[in-house]
């Protein structure tokens, strides 16, 4: 049984968990693993109660069997378009990956935001992180021809799915 709901501030700590864990496990192989070694569990929960407390982004969290295993970020966007919004980060633990939760958990965001007006939706992902573009891409996400480089520990492209 899962169960997904939108995060508090007390919720902090075990995102900050995930989502080190997550990270790690999602890019390594991708990134230096200096650089991944120094994505932390202190900075990531310090982020995660900044961002819960200011309401700097929407968090929606996963819960299997009452265990956190995930989570989704929506930035509001940052352009004039009242339309169109960013999912900025959307992780599950490495375990429960290729059962069905993340399709869960992206369906259910995709949902609140159709409710709350957004009429477009877009993400950006690493063009290495191939298991990801194959899930982005079954859930109907489409490239639309923009890339952007990024740097973490080494220069890396992304590419902007919308929906």
């Amino acid at each position: 049984m899962f169960e997904i709901r939108w995060a508090q501030l007390h919720d902090a700590n075990i995102l900050g968990f995930v989502h080190t864990q997550s990270y790690r496990d999602t890019y390594k192989g991708i990134m230096p693993n200096d650089f991944l070694q120094k994505f932390s569990l202190d900075k990531r929960v310090k982020c995660f109660e900044l961002s819960l407390s200011q309401g700097i982004e929407q968090i929606a969290i996963m819960l299997v069997s009452g265990i956190t295993v995930g989570f989704m970020m929506i930035t509001p966007p940052n352009d004039f378009s009242k339309s169109q919004t960013e999912i900025s980060a959307i992780y599950l633990l490495k375990q429960y990956q290729g059962q069905g939760y993340g399709k869960c958990l992206l369906d259910w965001g995709l949902a609140r935001l159709k409710e709350l007006g957004y009429k477009k939706v877009i993400l950006w992902v690493l063009q290495e992180n191939k298991d990801a573009i194959r899930f982005y891409e079954r859930q109907n996400f489409e490239f639309d021809g923009t890339e952007r480089e990024i740097f973490r520990g080494i220069n890396l492209r992304q590419k902007r799915y919308q929906k």
